[in-house]
């Protein structure tokens, strides 16, 4: 996983991306995002519940961003309105914006 993340770093930290959200991006490609899932694995008893959803879904870095009923609805949205190939995982998403970003411009 962290061979992988080291690869970004040329796309992640550069003069084009503003550093709160490559810091953001570093986060997630590291799943350093305290979600409940995360939080709960560094030992602390929490009873996890996704807040944006009816259902009582636990509360992880792939369904807040992806499985959720709000991330589905926005990213079919913003998809569909962008003409863009929805992702549905935290690695295809990389990989999209990888294949996307043109750091000469």
């Amino acid at each position: 996983h962290k061979a992988n993340a080291f690869s970004w770093v040329k796309y992640i930290w550069n003069s084009i991306i503003p550093s709160r959200i490559a810091f953001f991006i570093w986060k997630t490609i590291f799943n350093g995002i305290s979600v409940d899932q995360n939080i709960q694995t560094r030992g602390i008893p929490l009873a996890s519940k996704c807040r944006c959803c009816l259902n009582s879904n636990v509360e992880t870095l792939e369904h807040l961003f992806f499985q959720g009923h709000v991330a589905v609805n926005i990213w079919g949205y913003f998809s569909k309105a962008l003409n863009l190939t929805p992702c549905w995982d935290m690695p295809s998403l990389h990989a999209n914006w990888l294949d996307k970003i043109n750091l000469s411009s």
